[in-house]
């Protein structure tokens, strides 16, 4: 099951963009072809940027507040644009702000969130048929387990896979929590094949 879907909106780069700040790899399906340089937070949103033929000109190991800071160091100028969902928070920024670093804002997809689960769902959930939750967003993992909850679901009897620390940290009342060494899609499956599938099958 799903609980959430991800549109997509085309992003305009005005002229006088010095570069792009990319926080999310979804963000990446809405820029169009450009010169413009990007900065990226995390490897692997900077890798797959590359791969799509983007300028990639600084890579931000932390969160946003940490690129952001990197780039005030080395003195970056703006107007910079920051493309991302509807729910980012523009607050991550205030370290370019001021500093007299304009960040112009577009929103590159929107995501819609389930409201509930469905009854066959339910049903496998709490008769232990489903027992691994997949979490690729801290926003996700969250209402799934408001959803389970709501529900009568126990989340104590449920195991995360999550993409990341910051994944996982939404998910803090799962019997067990698993987290990719890297957070990629490559490296979460890599780690149900074999430390949670090898597991379940012996």
């Amino acid at each position: 099951m799903v609980v959430s879907t991800t549109t997509l909106q085309p992003v305009t780069i005005p002229t006088h963009v010095k570069g792009i700040l990319v926080t999310s790899f979804r963000a990446l399906l809405s820029i169009p072809s450009t010169e413009t340089p990007l900065y990226c937070v995390g490897a692997a949103t900077a890798a797959r940027a590359q791969r799509m033929g983007f300028n990639v000109a600084k890579v931000g190991q932390g969160n946003a507040v940490d690129l952001a800071t990197a780039l005030v160091a080395e003195n970056k100028q703006g107007p910079l644009l920051h493309t991302a969902g509807d729910q980012a928070d523009p607050a991550a920024w205030q370290p370019l702000q001021q500093n007299g670093v304009q960040v112009l804002m577009q929103t590159a997809y929107t995501t819609h969130y389930v409201t509930q689960l469905s009854r066959a769902v339910t049903s496998l959930l709490k008769h232990n048929v489903l027992q691994w939750v997949v979490g690729y967003s801290a926003a996700g993992v969250a209402t799934f387990v408001q959803c389970a909850q709501k529900a009568g679901v126990d989340i104590n009897n449920l195991s995360l896979l999550a993409l990341s620390e910051q994944v996982a940290a939404a998910g803090n009342d799962f019997k067990q929590i698993v987290v990719a060494p890297n957070p990629t899609q490559q490296e979460l499956w890599h780690t149900w094949q074999t430390k949670i599938q090898k597991n379940l099958a012996a």
